[in-house]
């Protein structure tokens, strides 16, 4: 059980316990704790989620530049040889 402490105005130490305030102060903090835990692998698995997706979107403009470099129409008429 955590404490709070504090020096009174005659140099003595004050400690009010979790208990004394009705509040579980121990088992606030590690359920806190927790859920900062378990939002840690969800916001690392969802940067790596749009890493991923950047690759494929950078591979897909790649082939589509590739693609369109290739269906270039002639530019003249001379060009054009059956």
């Amino acid at each position: 059980m955590s404490s709070l402490s504090a020096i009174t105005s005659l140099g003595a130490p004050a400690t009010v316990s979790g208990l004394a305030t009705g509040l579980n102060s121990d088992q606030i903090i590690q359920g806190l704790l927790a859920v900062q835990r378990e939002q840690n692998p969800t916001s690392q698995n969802k940067q790596k989620t749009v890493s991923d997706q950047q690759t494929s979107f950078k591979g897909i403009e790649a082939k589509l530049f590739g693609l369109a470099s290739q269906s270039q129409l002639p530019h003249s008429n001379a060009e054009w040889r059956f």
